[in-house]
């Protein structure tokens, strides 16, 4: 894993940020640093985003992102809790030390409920929401459910308030001491819906807000202060998909729109953070949408970035999108950083080229896990 390296000023150790060395009396910028170790080169300092090569897979197949299909994770304390797409009796977890364990399930009233969607308030890994499906006149149908179940740090599990109504394709967030679950679908029917229900650190439910407009899949994104949902999708009515909404640490909502009024999302959007900007990356042939810190919205040139179904991780200064599909349908496996200048850089590949992965942050760390091409188990981890 990559270390830091650390000076002495003041009798406190100060971590390095950026290092320059001089080279033909010019300033050069150093990305990378290595020393031996018993034979071998062992990274201790990078100005980036490294891909720890740690083999480690979740107990089922899945595909999904931001429980767009299937699982979803949130962290609680030294672990990552993953949910499974089916009852496979238990959560998975990942510590940051990369140990792969597991959590119960929540007492849930139906088997095989997948496609929870999750968040993280201080105290608690919070899942919600997902789907059920029945048999109807001989056919699959799927129905949303209402469920809030949060893991604490000792991975012990709880109901909480109940949403007002069962979904799925649920978007969401965390602002303050809140977490918010945004839109989502009932069920076959593709009925929409269209507010932010909100739940406290003590796992009350608070204050509903309205959204301007019934919507799945909204991407729920950070930058200080404020919560971000863009690329939501109606499928129905597409001046819905260029809303945003953002929530200050009050709950109080304001309004932005994407001024551009097509190929704003298909369903199959990725989102993430640098702490600066929120990144939405929207599909093919579509430029990144980009909202500020100061809630400016603009765009980035779609370069070589217009892939949908892509997955996104924010990282302290860095966000960044791996996988998904380009052109023609073929699955990339590049991975790309954007920091917050929006400098764009390429950083290691995934092993394999594959979409609709869903993905986590503990720490440090960065997991993205699963998708399709096939459905996968695979769980690869980057860290900052």
């Amino acid at each position: 894993m990559a270390k830091g390296v650390y000076f002495g000023i003041a009798e406190k150790a100060r971590k390095v940020k950026k290092l320059y060395f001089g080279v033909g009396d010019k300033s050069r910028k150093v990305k990378k640093m290595y020393f031996g170790v018993d034979g071998k080169a062992r990274i201790c300092y990078s100005s980036g985003i490294n891909k720890i090569d740690t083999p480690l897979n979740i107990t089922e197949s899945v595909g999904g992102r931001f429980s767009w299909r299937d699982g979803s994770c949130a962290p609680v304390g030294d672990k990552l809790v993953v949910s499974m797409s089916k009852a496979t009796g238990q959560m998975d977890t990942f510590s940051t030390s990369l140990v792969k364990g597991s959590a119960p399930l929540p007492l849930i009233g139906v088997t095989n409920q997948y496609g929870w969607c999750a968040a993280k308030l201080p105290s608690y890994a919070v899942f919600a929401g997902g789907k059920h499906t029945t048999d109807r006149d001989g056919r699959d149908y799927t129905i949303g459910q209402n469920g809030v179940y949060s893991y604490n740090a000792s991975l012990a599990v709880t109901s909480a308030s109940y949403l007002t109504r069962g979904r799925y394709y649920i978007g969401a967030g965390s602002i303050g001491d809140y977490v918010t679950f945004a839109g989502g679908t009932y069920d076959n029917s593709s009925s929409d819906y269209d507010y932010i229900e909100t739940f406290n650190n003590s796992l009350s439910r608070g204050v509903s807000i309205q959204l301007n407009g019934r919507m799945s899949n909204p991407i729920g994104l950070n930058v200080p202060g404020y919560l971000i949902y863009a690329h939501g999708y109606n499928y129905n009515i597409p001046s819905i998909n260029s809303q945003i909404h953002i929530l200050d640490t009050s709950l109080n909502k304001i309004y932005r729109t994407i001024s551009r009024s097509s190929n704003i999302s298909t369903g199959s959007s990725s989102g993430a953070s640098n702490g600066a900007y929120a990144l939405y990356m929207g599909g093919q042939n579509v430029p990144v949408d980009v909202v500020s810190a100061s809630l400016v919205v603009s765009e980035l040139p779609i370069g070589t970035d217009g892939r949908f179904n892509a997955c996104g991780i924010s990282f302290d200064e860095q966000a960044v999108f791996a996988g998904g599909s380009m052109l023609g349908g073929i699955d990339t496996k590049d991975a790309v950083t954007f920091n917050k200048n929006l400098v764009r850089d390429v950083i290691q590949d995934l092993s394999v080229g594959r979409r609709r992965m869903f993905s986590g942050r503990l720490n440090n760390l960065g997991f993205f896990i699963g998708g399709d091409s096939p459905f996968s188990n695979v769980v690869e981890v980057y860290e900052q």
